[in-house]
């Protein structure tokens, strides 16, 4: 007659004291919201990450392929067309990594390329009547956010975080290009 090897039993819990209520949770290393020593560049961070996914999580809902990085490149176009190097740099990435972009892109038929009248070696990318579609959802999706923080706030705090906001870009901005702290 054959053993059957048996599964080990679970240890017995050991007593103890009661437990202590659980802690709310933290977010890849970030303080939660409101706590002490949270920095604002992870506050900023934070709720930038959390806007992002649920700007992909309800684009998803009518655009199935949707992701964050289209989100970044659709409104590029917005204005006209642009060359494959000049997206590569606003978005700061590879020419190669921006192809692959705008090769998804065109596979969803969000935008085209075409010839460059000015230089017939390069070839510039414009939006679709999809795409600019897309990114007129996008644009009311966060406006509609922005009208949920104003519910939330009201229009006195929510123009300061508005004007925080711009002013916390433009020193990002000036700093991203001035002297490396290297």
């Amino acid at each position: 007659m054959e053993k059957r090897a048996r599964a080990p039993k679970a240890p017995k819990p050991s007593p103890r004291a009661p437990a202590e209520p659980a802690e709310p949770a933290k977010s890849e290393g970030v303080a939660a919201p409101g706590a002490d020593g949270a920095s604002t560049t992870q506050l900023v961070l934070h709720a930038g990450r959390l806007l992002g996914d649920l700007t992909v999580r309800r684009m998803r809902v009518q655009f199935p392929g949707f992701r964050a990085s289209h989100g970044r490149l659709l409104p590029l176009l917005e204005a006209g067309t642009a060359r494959l190097s000049d997206l590569s740099q606003r978005l700061g990435v590879s020419k190669q990594a921006a192809g692959q972009l705008v090769e998804e892109l065109e596979s969803e038929g969000l935008v085209q390329r075409e010839a460059d009248p000015a230089d017939r070696r390069a070839r510039r990318v414009r939006l679709t009547p999809r795409g600019k579609r897309v990114v007129a959802d996008v644009r009311g999706l966060h406006a509609s956010f922005d009208a949920a923080l104003e519910a939330r706030l009201g229009a006195r705090d929510r123009a300061a975080a508005v004007a925080a906001m711009l002013e916390l870009s433009r020193w990002a901005e000036s700093t991203a290009h001035g002297p490396s702290a290297d």
